[in-house]
């Protein structure tokens, strides 16, 4: 998987709204149509592990953090670009907080 079609699929993983009524596979697939669906497929999981972790680090990123969970996202995943780590954190923090009430 390239570094573009790593935060294409992070685009999509990241998505809210209407787009969310498709799959990330069928979204993924107008995005990179020149990944087969077994990539698509690595692809989702690996930014799922990313939403995961970042999620991990969400107590800690609202406590002021936030800089500092971006940079260990993208040193655990270098292809990962600010913007997409930015967004995982922000999500990640909105769904803690749903979860949590923290």
């Amino acid at each position: 998987m390239t570094t573009d079609q790593f935060n294409s699929a992070m685009e999509t993983v990241l998505e809210w709204g209407p787009e969310r009524m498709k799959t990330d596979d069928e979204r993924l697939a107008v995005r990179c149509p020149g990944m087969s669906p077994k990539e698509r497929a690595e692809a989702i999981r690996v930014c799922g592990q990313v939403t995961s972790r970042a999620y991990e680090y969400a107590a800690k990123a609202k406590s002021g953090g936030t800089h500092l969970v971006i940079k260990a996202l993208r040193k655990e995943w270098p292809g990962l670009s600010s913007e997409n780590a930015s967004r995982a954190v922000s999500q990640a923090m909105y769904y803690h907080w749903r979860e949590t009430g923290e």
